[in-house]
Parts: structure tokens; C-alpha cells; sequence
């Protein structure tokens, strides 16, 4: 233990707490990849099919709904008629050129790059944490804003590592989630109480112990703790302290430095 004085404790911005029940907010940390969201994905193939006589776009050009995409000749009307774009967005594919055949195949494809998909890594041990509706704090792995989505579903094959993937909404209309780029996330998986917790920012690591210091009169005395379940802020106390007991919460670490420095005096 350690005494320090009422004035030197608030000089020092010494702050204590009473260890008591709290309400930990749990969520299950995971990563993914942002990918097109198919839903805004349109492949492009002739009405009528025939000779194509021009294509207008390229692989990468944005366009707009209703815009000329290619020109085609009719092989049984020989007349010439239009390809137009069913949606804004960007020409994703191109399997088309002047004097080819389009022989019915997918000549174009255009995707609106705004909505993407997060998919999202769930690992097995999480699996009965995470439902559809949770919520979701996605992070680019680059940097950068963090946005908020709910679990839309569920892919129906499993991942590498036997993970479920989930699927989140996102907003691309920045360049935040490009597809191809990576994606931190954080499930909301509820909240729980707890009888006794303390403020993470009060714990210290002393000898082969996690510690709080509590605060007895002036006086300040090593709490080694028995923990259990946290969040960003608390941890849950399973044993070493008594509900109700005066600890430090902020600034623990000169506790901590003034009875190490005590105890290598008393030791010479």
C-alpha cells in the first residue's frame, strides 16, 4: 500500500470510483471484404440477335440509365436498333465488338458501384451471437469513417476456416468500401449485466497480477483481481473486491509507480 495526501491526490488528478453493478455492451470483432452488391448488377444481352456494328462504351466507363450502349444489326430484319443501359453505373464486363456475332450471349454488364456488400467472417464460436438484423460497425481497413449496417442474410457455403459469411448493406457513394478492399466490423451481440465490474482504465498490471488500487482513508492497497466478461469501458470482477469499495479509475499508474518505488526501498 501507499498513502497519499488529499491535495497531492487531487494535484496528481487522481479520480476513484465505487465498484458496483454495470450494464457491459458485447459485440463480436470481425473482418471482411467488400464486394458489388448483386442486386445492383445488370447483364446486358441483344433482344434480337445479329451483327454488332458499334460498341459505344468501355470496360470501366460510368454511364447513365437509358444511355447507348451498342448498335446491332438484326439478323433476320437486317434493320439496326439500339442497346441502352438498364441502369447507372459502371461497365463491369464487355464481351462485345464491331463485327461480331452477339450469338446470345452477355454482351455487357453494368454495376452500380454505390451499394456493396461487406461479407463479413463469422467464426463458429460466434455463429450463435450474430443473427440477421444485428447491428454492424464497419470500418475500412485502410482508414477512414466507420459506417453502420444491419446483417441483411447469410451466404448458404461456408467460408475458409469453416466461417459463416454474413452480409451487411453499405454506401459506397464516397469511395469508402471499394469492392476489392478489406473491412474491419463490429457486431452488436447485446447487452448484460453484471453484479460487480470496474473501469478498465484503473487496472494495472503488478507482479503476476491484474490489480485495481482501492482507496482506504488516505490510503491506497493492491485489489488482485478474478475477471471475467468485458467491454470498451468495464470489465466484470469475479473475485478480489468487494461491491461497494473505492478504487481508482483514472491515472492508477502513479499508484502503481509510488508503491513499486516504496517496496525497492524497502528491499535495500
Amino acid at each position: 500500500r501507499t498513502r497519499i495526501t488529499p491535495e497531492l491526490s487531487r494535484a496528481l488528478e487522481i479520480e476513484t470510483k465505487i465498484a458496483g453493478p454495470a450494464v457491459l455492451h458485447q459485440s463480436v470483432e470481425t473482418h471482411g471484404t467488400i464486394t458489388a452488391n448483386t442486386d445492383y448488377t445488370r447483364q446486358i444481352s441483344a433482344r434480337f440477335d445479329g451483327v454488332i456494328k458499334n460498341v459505344q462504351v468501355s470496360l470501366g466507363d460510368r454511364v447513365s440509365a437509358g444511355a447507348t450502349l451498342a448498335t446491332l444489326e438484326s439478323n433476320e430484319s437486317l434493320r439496326t436498333y439500339t442497346i441502352t443501359a438498364p441502369i447507372g453505373g459502371v461497365v463491369s464486363h464487355r464481351n462485345a465488338n464491331p463485327g461480331e456475332q452477339s450469338d446470345g450471349r452477355v454482351l455487357l454488364e453494368i454495376t452500380d458501384p454505390v451499394p456493396v456488400w461487406a461479407e463479413l467472417a463469422i467464426f463458429p464460436a460466434d455463429r450463435a451471437a450474430v443473427q440477421i438484423g444485428s447491428v454492424v460497425t464497419n470500418t475500412p481497413a485502410s482508414g477512414g469513417a466507420a459506417a453502420t449496417g444491419t446483417i441483411a442474410g447469410f451466404a448458404t457455403e461456408v467460408g475458409a476456416a469453416q466461417t459463416l459469411i454474413a452480409r451487411v448493406a453499405l454506401d459506397n457513394s464516397d469511395g469508402r468500401f471499394a469492392p476489392g478492399t478489406f473491412v474491419n466490423a463490429s457486431i452488436d451481440s447485446g447487452d448484460i449485466e453484471v453484479p460487480l465490474a470496474v473501469s478498465r482504465d484503473g487496472l494495472q498490471a503488478f507482479r503476476d497480477f491484474t490489480v485495481v488500487f482501492a482507496k482506504v482513508g488516505d490510503d491506497y492497497e493492491v485489489r488482485m483481481l478474478e475477471l471475467g466478461r468485458q467491454d470498451a469501458d468495464m470489465i466484470e470482477v469475479l473475485g478480489g473486491l468487494k461491491p461497494g469499495t473505492e478504487y481508482v479509475s483514472r491515472n492508477s499508474y502513479i499508484i502503481k509507480a509510488d508503491i513499486e518505488k516504496s517496496g525497492a526501498s524497502h528491499d535495500h
